[in-house]
């Protein structure tokens, strides 16, 4: 049994965690994602098939998944047509890894433009891991959600 990933990054850059909200906060909206052959080392399996998706620059973070989840869908379907035919090669390149992100990695700077800090607004989880900022030793949780 072979098991295989589906990694949304151009591997080997971005192993780790949250690979395509850090590109998002890098500002690229081509996004790569890498389907490759699990190995002991995080992320560093040989790579059988790469795709990629687009980002306009407006989505948020729900619709940046919902467009992950079709390019994965995609991807394995590549996959199944190509079977057994399926090729598998070394990475190639210098490796880059991100770290888990967490709460703090969140915080607005109440100092810096709303448009300056977009694509951190575009990547948050309003339940779960929302903007947020302090402001005279209060802690303020900011939620958003794009007009329709």
């Amino acid at each position: 049994i072979e098991v295989l990933i589906i990694h949304p990054s151009k591997l080997p850059l971005d192993k780790g965690f949250s690979p395509v909200q850090n590109q998002v906060l890098r500002k690229q909206n081509l996004i790569h994602l890498s389907m490759f052959k699990a190995s002991k080392k995080v992320d560093s399996g040989p790579i059988c098939i790469r795709d990629t998706f687009y980002l306009k620059g407006h989505e948020l973070s729900e619709e940046i998944r919902k467009k992950q989840a079709d390019a994965i869908f995609k991807i394995i379907l590549k996959y199944l047509n190509k079977f057994p035919n399926i090729k598998f090669e070394k990475q190639k390149g210098i490796s880059t890894y991100n770290k888990k992100r967490n709460f703090l990695d969140n915080r607005l700077n109440i100092n810096k433009s709303i448009k300056s800090q977009f694509n951190l607004l575009r990547i948050v989880d309003n339940e779960n891991y929302p903007a947020h900022f302090k402001y005279k030793n209060n802690k303020y949780l900011i939620k958003i959600f794009r007009e329709k």
